[in-house]
């Protein structure tokens, strides 16, 4: 099976992250995806591996600011170096049908 990346940012962790896990989950779980999220509400992004918070130090990229989602895609190439399919997504989108495979073939 293939190793397969999702970064999603967000400033809206309240507001649209649950509804965007609960409708992305069952592909989540059929892909065997590793999900990074970039909270960024606070001071300095922070980056949610798999529903854990993680640490990386960077001030590569400021927050509130569109590059933020940079920041998964560096958590990956740091910690998750056998991911081979990346796909990042916003916050506010709902699968139809399946997008990962789609991306995939």
């Amino acid at each position: 099976m293939s190793k397969i990346a999702i970064v999603v940012p967000t400033i809206r962790m309240t507001e649209s992250i649950p509804a965007f896990l609960e409708a992305w989950k069952p592909l989540f779980d059929k892909h065997n995806v590793e999900f990074i999220l970039v909270d960024d509400t606070g001071d300095k992004p922070q980056i949610i591996h798999n529903g854990e918070k993680k640490e990386l130090q960077s001030d590569l990229v400021s927050n509130k600011c569109a590059g933020v989602r940079q920041l998964g895609f560096l958590y990956i190439a740091k910690h998750l170096p056998d991911v081979e399919y990346l796909v990042t997504l916003d916050d506010d989108e709902k699968p139809i049908g399946d997008p990962i495979q789609d991306h995939l073939n």
